[in-house]
């Protein structure tokens, strides 16, 4: 299947049995995980837009299984219900958003140097999935999960929206560059673990004296057993 600039294919049903793509998936266009179940197990590189969602129907959720390496400019998902999973490596080399839905199984996906992680302020899930930034991600809304998120050396994560950031039972793994700004609300909440290596900074924005609105605020709570800090690297 490719999909030329301008053009979209769309996948839907295969919830039982689920589809199956088994061949070469690519082009400039839209590739677009409309509703059911859709296992990618052949070569995926796409140039332009994976889209999986926009039905916002939990009776019929769009669920895209990459289950070998896979590559896309651009990624969405669109809702609650649409999920990105399998056991393969998905690579965005240009822009991610992520508004809501997950990212289950056991796989990975990874925001490439240059490309952006933008995020809803809905609901999100992260279970058993992970995540690794080597781009900009711009964090904000409550992420549930288990599946690692994981800040690369040379990448940035940024919170300063009106809406707080939460990890609830996330490790989050700093090697690069945490930023919480404090014009606006820099809030980070980690309900789970939060470890910074030695090439980790954690660059926390001052103006006057409220925390979250004038300064930024990193706070990590108890959850379970989870509820821990490890701080190595630089604080400024």
């Amino acid at each position: 299947f490719i999909a030329e600039e301008g053009a979209t294919i769309q996948f839907s049903g295969g919830t039982a049995p689920p589809n199956e793509l088994n061949g070469e998936v690519g082009g400039y266009g839209t590739i677009h995980f409309l509703s059911g179940t859709t296992n990618i197990n052949g070569s995926y590189d796409v140039k332009g837009h994976t889209r999986i969602g926009g039905r916002s129907d939990m009776n019929y959720p769009a669920k895209a299984r990459f289950n070998s390496a896979a590559e896309t400019a651009d990624l969405t998902l669109d809702d609650i219900y649409s999920y990105q999973g399998g056991t393969g490596t998905l690579t965005v080399t240009r822009k991610c958003n992520w508004f809501g839905g997950g990212f289950p199984d056991s796989g990975k996906t990874v925001i490439a140097a240059g490309a952006e992680l933008i995020t809803g302020d809905g609901s999100k899930a992260l279970n058993g999935h992970t995540i690794d930034n080597a781009g900009t991600a711009w964090l904000r809304g409550y992420t549930d999960g288990s599946g690692p998120f994981n800040n690369l050396a040379g990448g940035t994560v940024i919170v300063e929206y009106s809406v707080p950031a939460i990890l609830h039972g996330i490790t989050f793994v700093n090697a690069g560059t945490l930023v919480l700004k404090g014009g606006a609300v820099g809030t980070f909440e980690i309900r789970g673990a939060y470890k910074q290596t030695g090439t980790g900074v954690l660059d926390i924005e001052l103006g006057e004296r409220v925390a979250g609105t004038q300064f930024g605020c990193l706070i990590v709570s108890s959850w379970w057993w989870t509820g821990r800090a490890e701080l190595d690297g630089t604080l400024k």
